[in-house]
């Protein structure tokens, strides 16, 4: 009996707590209520009790899942307007794929009572360990209660609605207002399911015979659609213009959005995250609002393949490819986007590291928009490009700004605020100049090109709209993220504010392509929205009856779902895939990702028509002493027909998609370059093959062997590109100039060289990449009879996940020993350079003739050590050379 009420005690005390500890109940709150959100903490009280018989767990066990649901729940409030609910638990195995991109916004004061109750909990088991456990018979009655609970919750499914409750599920992102933070979880998952759409009979039809609908019909056959263009999306992560804010000075932070293209505001379903919500309804042309439960769309929507705008591209012959510089099973667009039609997607395996990445640790705009540049060049046919950025990706603040006195921030706007808005304002203003050398370098190449670029959701920055208001005096959840389009070619009139659903229909209609008819409806709402002599309801009854359009095209099979094959993404993988064919006339050396070319190399594959489908990350050696005008030209021929040509200097980026359906023999040859230029790598980012017949010889079917087409780049067009660069980062140009003349200056008086491990390479900020080897020192030995001084930048690159999961302590990468001599003596004294190290080091070398830079592996780890050193000033003896050069 005594046991019995201890439980009871228990019981009555978890329900208190449960409502003690939730921000939106009371104890004056119905107590049907109480108990709901006290069900799941009862469930683990009674399940702890029963499998520990320890009391003490079993009430510490519950009170700490309080604690982290009430945590997690104020934190996705604060940052995303919604409250925690049930389906939030079903993605974390995609964001596990980049846990930073969530984890990034939890600050450690989020977590002082969770850490605290974890401490408690720890200190109770050593006190209390040898306490002997409840009686047997409780704990069966505990399990069994439990039991029951999870049977329950297992086999009962409550309707959408429950009025008891005060609760519905299409309102569940503000449900734990009615029903406690614990309590909506717990409805959510009652009332789990199949995510259906609104359902109104007959709309779809009265779409089609809507008099505006048929107006715009008129206008669109009257209009020419003979156009193909290539098309590119850009994706702009958390865009918007912080001239919006009040206190900010109103010039605009994003001139080349405001110079180039015409657009307006984007209505977009989600604020402060879930892109790929956004991202759902401007591939598909399906708006969010017409699946009221959805949550996460790429899970939820997308299990099947659909008709949306990637797959209607293809049908009138486009090449079309999605790019996003990150993991692919994050949001799970490694489904999501063969579903919607794409035909290649290309994630992080494409880019390089360091060169490609921000001092953020992303891959750069920069980088990411010379990529789109690179696919267009090596596309024989129009290309329909959605690139997805990430280097504005939150979390802000987390690292320091260059220049933050050359950024417009109020004078009122103080501590953290201050960081982040800064550091936010520097990601914009670098995505705002790479979308101004996409738009030059398009303009610059000459063929027909239409460019739409948006935000897709505002960024989460609670603790700026805290301080600062926006200039039209509307919550930040109102506000809207910008939208462009660009063409080299006159556009139609384009509406001053749209909705994201929209935005494909208005991108069919002003690349003048021929309209696919599983696309037609998307066109024709978009163009009835955007009639601005309309009144609001006429437009908003054609809308509502275009959701029904949307959701019917969703659930119809496509026409050409595509073939079945095997998709090779890993690098390393495919690079030992297409070894295996690699015939012994070859004269390349194998790499881990790819293939060595020296002078006059080449590489022939015995392929036999298994591959589909190559995409190829070239790049050439940046070779300390090679003059540019020595630039090779690599040579992709298949059976015989040239497929791929270009030309390479030392700073451009290629990577080419190749269409190699029905290839038996692949052959690259690369021509040109001096023996002493060092050569060219070819690294395999990603292999299609039709079947499985990128391992085992088998009959390719007749469909998949395709007629490739041939693309030759006659002139290097990125050369104008690479000068464009200067534009992309106006805050560290000019330091980034002066490093970049002084590395000039003084590898022009290199007099000997030891390239350890690898060539000796630059970096793209005027550093020269040196990485010693295990059993070697790498040595750079210069000219400096006539220099007085010069200060250097020693450094550790940052480091990539795999380096750093290899560290241990005492056994990390990245740390290296420096020495530096003149004329053979020590000028200083041996130095430890570190991941930590960010000073520079002066050096008074007037006098010598000989300096002498020797960099060793540091420590007992030899790999990683990623050290690079460049010139932040240097002076001659006459003065004659300034700092910069």
């Amino acid at each position: 009996m005594k046991d019995i009420a201890k439980l009871v005690a228990a019981l009555v005390l978890v329900v208190a707590l449960a409502t003690g500890l939730d921000p939106y109940l009371s104890y004056h709150t119905p107590l049907r209520v109480q108990l709901l959100n006290a069900a799941a903490p009862i469930a683990l009280l009674l399940l702890a009790w029963a499998i520990s018989g320890r009391a003490w767990l079993a009430l510490v066990a519950p009170l700490i899942m309080l604690v982290l649901l009430r945590v997690a729940d104020g934190l996705k409030l604060r940052y995303l307007d919604s409250n925690l609910i049930y389906a939030d638990f079903r993605v974390i195995g995609g964001l596990l794929h980049d846990p930073r991109l969530v984890l990034g916004f939890v600050k450690l004061e989020y977590l002082a009572w969770p850490l605290l109750l974890l401490g408690v909990l720890a200190a109770a088991w050593w006190l209390l360990r040898r306490r002997p456990p409840a009686p047997r018979g409780l704990r069966w009655v505990c399990g069994g209660l439990a039991a029951a609970l999870l049977v329950f919750a297992f086999t009962i499914q409550l309707p959408p609605v429950v009025p008891a409750m005060d609760w519905e599920v299409f309102h569940q992102n503000n449900g734990a207002r009615k029903v406690g933070v614990s309590g909506n979880l717990v409805m959510g998952w009652l009332s789990r399911g199949r995510v259906e759409p609104v359902r109104e009979p007959g709309l779809a039809e009265a779409f089609w015979t809507d008099p505006l609908v048929l107006e715009a019909q008129a206008a669109l056959q009257a209009a020419s659609h003979e156009r193909q263009p290539d098309i590119i999306i850009i994706q702009s992560e958390s865009l918007f213009d912080p001239a919006t804010l009040c206190e900010v000075p109103a010039d605009t932070l994003l001139p080349a959005l405001a110079e180039h293209g015409v657009g307006g505001g984007l209505e977009v379903p989600v604020y402060g995250g879930r892109t790929l919500q956004t991202e759902f309804e401007v591939l598909s042309g399906a708006p969010i609002s017409a699946y009221p439960l959805s949550q996460h769309a790429y899970y939820e929507l997308l299990d099947h393949p659909v008709e949306a705008l990637p797959r209607a591209l293809a049908r009138l012959g486009y090449r079309t490819v999605a790019i996003h510089p990150n993991k692919r099973g994050f949001w799970r667009r490694d489904a999501a986007m063969d579903r919607l039609g794409f035909s290649t997607f290309l994630d992080l395996g494409s880019f390089r590291y360091p060169n490609d990445f921000s001092r953020r640790g992303y891959v750069s705009d920069a980088a990411l928009t010379r990529a789109v540049l690179s696919l267009l060049d090596s596309s024989p046919s129009p290309a329909f490009i959605t690139a997805i950025t990430m280097d504005n990706h939150g979390p802000w603040g987390d690292g320091p700004v260059p220049n933050p006195e050359a950024l417009p921030l109020p004078e009122g706007l103080d501590g953290e605020a201050r960081t982040l808005l800064a550091d936010y304002m520097a990601r914009a203003i670098d995505a705002d100049r790479a979308y101004a050398y996409l738009v030059n370098a398009l303009e610059r190449r000459g063929r027909p090109a239409v460019v739409l670029v948006y935000g897709d959701h505002l960024p989460a920055l609670p603790e700026v709209y805290d301080q600062l208001c926006f200039r039209d005096g509307q919550r930040p959840q109102t506000q809207r993220p910008p939208f462009r389009f660009w063409a080299n070619f006159e556009l139609p009139p384009v509406p001053q504010s749209t909705r994201s659903y929209l935005l494909p229909g208005l991108l069919l209609r002003n690349a003048g392509v021929p309209i696919d008819e599983a696309m037609r409806a998307s066109v024709l709402a978009a163009m009835v929205d955007a009639r601005e002599d309309l009144p609001q309801e006429a437009r908003e009854r054609v809308l509502r009856a275009y959701a029904q359009v949307a959701v019917r095209r969703m659930e119809q099979p496509v026409r050409d779902p595509g073939l079945a094959r095997t998709l090779v993404v890993k690098p390393s993988e495919a690079a030992r895939m297409l070894g295996r064919h690699l015939l012994p006339e070859s004269s390349v050396e194998r790499l881990e990702n790819g293939f060595g070319f020296g002078a006059r190399s080449e590489a022939v594959f015995q392929v036999g028509a298994r591959v589909e489908r190559a995409v190829l990350r070239v790049r050439l050696d940046d070779v300390v002493g090679c003059p540019r005008e020595q630039a090779p030209r690599l040579e992709v021929l298949g059976d015989g027909n040239l497929l791929y040509s270009t030309w390479l200097s030392p700073k451009t980026f290629r990577l080419v998609e190749l269409e190699l359906g029905g290839v038996e023999r692949l052959h690259m040859r690369l021509r040109g370059p001096r023996e002493d230029c060092g050569g060219v790598t070819v690294r395999i980012a990603q292999l299609q093959c039709p079947m499985a017949g990128c391992k085992d010889p088998q009959q390719v079917p007749a469909h998949a062997r395709a007629r490739p087409q041939m693309r030759a780049v006659e002139v290097d067009p990125t050369e104008d590109d690479i000068r464009a660069l200067s534009m992309l980062r106006a805050e560290f140009r000019r330091s980034r100039d002066e490093k970049v003349a002084n590395l000039d200056f003084l590898l022009a008086r290199v007099l000997e060289k030891d390239q350890a491990f690898g060539t000796f390479r630059r970096t793209g900020d005027g550093q020269l990449f040196m990485h010693p080897a295990d059993v070697r020192p790498a040595r750079l030995v210069l000219d400096v009879a006539d220099l007085d001084a010069l200060e250097i930048t020693p450094r550790i690159e940052p480091l990539s996940e795999e380096c750093l999961g290899f560290n241990e302590p005492g056994k990390e990468g990245g740390v290296v020993g420096l020495e530096i001599l003149l004329d053979g003596r020590p000028l200083l004294s041996r130095m430890v350079i570190d991941r930590d190290h960010a000073s520079s080091l002066p050096l008074q070398v007037g006098g010598g003739t000989r300096l002498e830079l020797r960099v060793d592996k540091g420590n007992e780890v030899p790999w990683c050590d990623w050290f690079s050193v460049g010139a932040q000033s240097i002076s001659t003896l006459d003065e004659a050379h300034a700092s910069g050069g």
